[in-house]
């Protein structure tokens, strides 16, 4: 046997096992530290965005606070366009 192709197998694996804990850290449930960091920062829309997902008590995770953040991101944007524009 070749060593070559048992060890490009054997990295392989390993980045598979590496890409697989990083990703399960991701659906991980969120701290409540890091659900009121997200609020912290001052976005209306994170807070409804993640008020409303606690109120029909569904588990937010860690992708879900982030996705939220950039989402809201544009929506912030939009909601600023419209307050200035009623001025």
């Amino acid at each position: 046997m070749k060593p070559i192709p048992i060890l490009a197998g054997a990295v392989a694996v390993l980045v598979c096992v590496i890409a697989g804990n990083h990703l399960a850290h991701d659906f991980e449930p969120a701290s409540v530290e890091e659900i009121q960091a997200a609020i912290a920062g001052g976005s209306p829309c994170v807070k409804q965005m993640l008020t409303d997902a606690n109120r029909m008590s569904r588990e937010i995770s860690r992708r879900d606070i982030g996705s939220v953040q950039d989402r809201c991101v544009k929506i912030d944007l939009q909601s600023a366009a419209f307050d200035t524009a009623k001025r």
